[in-house]
């Protein structure tokens, strides 16, 4: 991976279903990779909206290692989903 970003790979391409590396790394969860797009440049493009329904989602499933990798990749974790609950508020439910 340091190869392809040293020699010019970019971190903003996609792929044919619209998802940047940054987007598999976290799906993957690949900790290190996430950390190495976000320092080499890569942002999350998903719209307000998704990152707090995907957030709110894993919380309510107790997957706080998937919600992790989320926060390295650059989510904000006090984003409300549509009902104005962030995912501290749905894990306390």
């Amino acid at each position: 991976m340091r190869y392809l970003l040293h020699h010019g790979a970019s971190v903003h391409v996609k792929d044919r279903f619209g998802r940047r590396p940054l987007d598999d790394a976290i799906k993957f969860r690949h900790r290190e990779v996430v950390k190495l797009l976000v320092q080499t440049g890569a942002y999350l493009g998903h719209t307000t909206a998704e990152m707090a329904s995907e957030m709110c989602c894993l919380a309510a499933k107790n997957h706080t290692d998937d919600l992790y990798v989320w926060f390295l990749g650059g989510a904000d974790l006090n984003i409300c989903d549509y009902d104005g609950r962030t995912p501290l508020h749905v894990v306390t439910c």
